[in-house]
């Protein structure tokens, strides 16, 4: 006979009381760091759910957040996902995935139903003159929503890609190409402006991309390949590792740098140098200011919106430590 374990049972094993593991399902922070692990250690060896139903209507809250990705193409949201997901798990929450194919629809949707008490949205792509409406928490991460009043989290972007422009700099190029991402989406023009700030004055030959790798390509395949820039920046990770990978077919050399810090740009050879963003500590600081304004809600606390922007960190790889050669050249 199969049998259900209970929170007395997730008590027991974990060593605590009942009243620590209710503490900890309520997301509230009271619990130690130490204690909310050897509590969530308990729940998975005993394939513990709590019922999440009962407690909604107990607690008025579904203990789930939403997530709102601009489509599932870009790796770096994927990454992203990962720890917010995980962030949100360690304070007591799920989470609920949606894509923004329809983000007026999609919005309506999650806020409506009932199904979640917040939404982490990563999409600026509002289709209309009004500013969306919301009803529940709603924390902005990686992109702002226009006209949303929303706490917004990001990378600084300015100062990234002008990281990236100084350090090409100090590599010795004078020339540069510049692949930017859709120049419709903040985190695009912030790039490009970082950029020109470091390299204003010198000769860039610029192209607008989508943030695909087939926008590196060709990227590529429209320069003069006789005269190629001597640095190329392309303002993702994807957009660069297309860059590389036609570069090497044609047995073209100049430099690379990205910018994300996807995985593949260091597991892939040549390592492609990129301004790293911090995704966990994005992703945390999220969770956390969203958290806040779901306990916050019903309160007379007022809640306060802010911007804010974390530092990346530049990450030399093999594409500008020396020109970019062929893997097939002898």
């Amino acid at each position: 006979m199969v049998t259900t374990a209970t929170l007395a049972d997730v008590a027991l094993k974990a060593g605590v009381s009942t009243a620590t593991v209710s503490r900890f399902l309520s997301g509230t922070s009271a619990v130690a760091p130490a204690t909310k692990a050897k509590v969530q250690q308990a729940m998975d060896e005993l394939n513990y759910h709590p019922n999440r139903m009962a407690r909604a209507l107990r607690t008025q809250q579904t203990k789930q957040i939403g997530v709102v990705l601009p489509g599932f193409e870009n790796q770096f949201f994927f990454e992203l996902l990962f720890h917010i997901e995980r962030a949100a798990r360690e304070r007591g929450f799920g989470v609920l995935i949606a894509g923004d194919r329809s983000l007026p629809e999609c919005l309506h949707n999650l806020q409506s139903g009932g199904a979640v008490d917040g939404i982490i949205l990563a999409s600026s792509s509002w289709p209309k003159a009004t500013p969306p409406q919301t009803t529940i928490p709603m924390v902005c991460i990686d992109r702002p929503l226009p006209g949303a009043h929303a706490t917004f989290v990001s990378v600084d972007n300015v100062q990234g890609a002008r990281a990236v422009a100084e350090h090409l700099l100090t590599r010795g190029a004078t020339t540069f190409g510049l692949l930017t991402g859709p120049l419709s989406i903040p985190a695009a023009q912030e790039r490009r402006a970082g950029f020109y700030q470091a390299v204003h004055g010198a000769t860039v030959t610029e192209q607008e991309g989508d943030f695909t790798s087939q926008a590196g390509i060709d990227f590529v395949d429209a320069l003069d390949q006789a005269h190629l820039p001597d640095a190329i920046f392309a303002c993702n990770d994807l957009m660069a590792a297309g860059i590389v990978s036609r570069l090497q077919e044609h047995n073209l050399n100049t430099m690379v740098a990205g910018f994300d810090g996807i995985t593949s740009a260091t597991t892939l050879y040549p390592r492609i140098t990129t301004l790293v963003q911090p995704q966990e500590k994005l992703a945390r600081m999220a969770v956390d200011k969203l958290i806040q304004e779901i306990e916050e809600t019903g309160t007379n606390k007022k809640r306060n919106k802010q911007q804010i922007y974390l530092p990346g960190t530049l990450r030399v790889g093999d594409t500008t430590k020396t020109t970019i050669r062929s893997t097939n050249n002898e």
